[in-house]
């Protein structure tokens, strides 16, 4: 356990628990039920109870957090903290925060636009990690790609073991394709509705098919 960046663990776990000041702060003035869950247009589809909204999300998320950093780290141990590290670490906190924010507002009536705010948001995370990812060694390595073998994934387990030189190349290409989708996700919050839609499901479609042929790639050469 030496090897657990427990710095980079608590504050990363705390900042998950920190909205939850907000909603005491705004207790009384919250309805019963929250909404955690917006469709494109910005409108609330899906709601929890605020007890459980205000208290125990972000506990849920935060120990999620702890995990994913200890893991992340049990599993390279011994290796140069690459920059991306911090903003895969900083994901799931940045996410929670921004989300119980927006519900909050949105909750008590505040006119928020929702699709330009996650579309920014999104944008500015996938330039961030595709502009370090190249520069990542191929020694790194995630959690995922080990527990993927547990639930019948092998292609993680085989990704995982794969040479590092290769699984740098593939951490270049699928970097300079996050930093594309990036800008092109910031071009689009100043356009409808419609063409952000069609531009996150192509985005999407063009990611799982790359996805695709990696998997396609590593299983002929193993």
């Amino acid at each position: 356990m030496s090897n657990v960046k427990w710095k980079t663990l608590i504050i990363t776990s705390l900042l998950c628990l920190a909205p939850i000041l907000v909603g005491i702060y705004y207790y009384n003035d919250l309805p019963n039920m929250v909404a955690i869950h917006f469709n494109f247009k910005g409108q609330p589809d899906s709601y929890i109870p605020k007890n459980i909204f205000i208290f125990l999300l972000p506990v849920l998320i935060a120990f999620m957090q702890a995990l994913v950093c200890y893991q992340n780290d049990v599993v390279n141990k011994g290796l140069k903290t690459p920059r991306v590290e911090y903003i895969f670490k900083s994901i799931l906190p940045i996410t929670c925060v921004i989300v119980y924010l927006l519900s909050v507002g949105i909750s008590m009536g505040a006119k928020l636009d929702l699709r330009r705010i996650m579309l920014a948001f999104l944008g500015i995370l996938f330039i961030l990690i595709g502009n370090y990812m190249p520069k990542t060694s191929g020694n790194y390595r995630t959690k995922v790609m080990l527990n993927g073998n547990l639930i019948g994934l092998g292609y993680f387990k085989k990704y995982y073991n794969m040479d590092p030189d290769e699984r740098k190349k593939h951490y270049t290409v699928f970097g300079y394709l996050l930093f594309v989708i990036g800008i092109i996700y910031l071009i689009t919050i100043f356009l409808n509705e419609w063409v952000s839609m069609f531009v996150v499901a192509g985005t999407i479609l063009l990611m799982v098919i790359y996805s695709i042929w990696i998997f396609v790639k590593v299983s002929r050469n193993s």
